[in-house]
């Protein structure tokens, strides 16, 4: 089976932001963009609208599918050439670590912007 990740944003929200007209096409800059417009898009708009959106759950096909891809775009590969899984080495296994803090911080600001919005 294949899969391909699909990113979906309203263009008019981002330009009514002040966002600018394109988006980033490196890792860092693209994920840093709609982290900003995290921040921005709520004090423009009455509504509850998040710029981002990523599957995190166990039932969700999305949720490998995007954890594959942020392991590539790290250049980590966790299974060596044999097949064998590589995950019990200390370098590999502290980069994990890195990428689900960066994974993860994108729910635990949206849980901050939630707290903030309940008082």
């Amino acid at each position: 089976m294949q899969e391909t990740v699909h990113i979906h944003y309203w263009h008019d929200l981002i330009r009514d932001a002040g966002l600018g007209k394109e988006i980033p096409k490196q890792w860092n800059d693209f994920w840093q963009f709609w982290q900003n417009a995290q921040k921005v898009l709520p004090q423009q708009n009455d509504s509850n609208i998040y710029a981002l959106g990523l599957p995190m759950s166990i039932d969700a096909s999305d949720s490998y599918v995007i954890f594959e891809q942020i392991l590539e775009a790290n250049n980590l590969q966790i299974v060596d050439k044999q097949g064998k899984l590589q995950v019990d080495k200390p370098a590999i296994r502290q980069k994990i670590i890195e990428i689900l803090d960066w994974y993860t911080s994108f729910i635990k600001m949206d849980m901050c912007h939630l707290m903030q919005l309940i008082g």
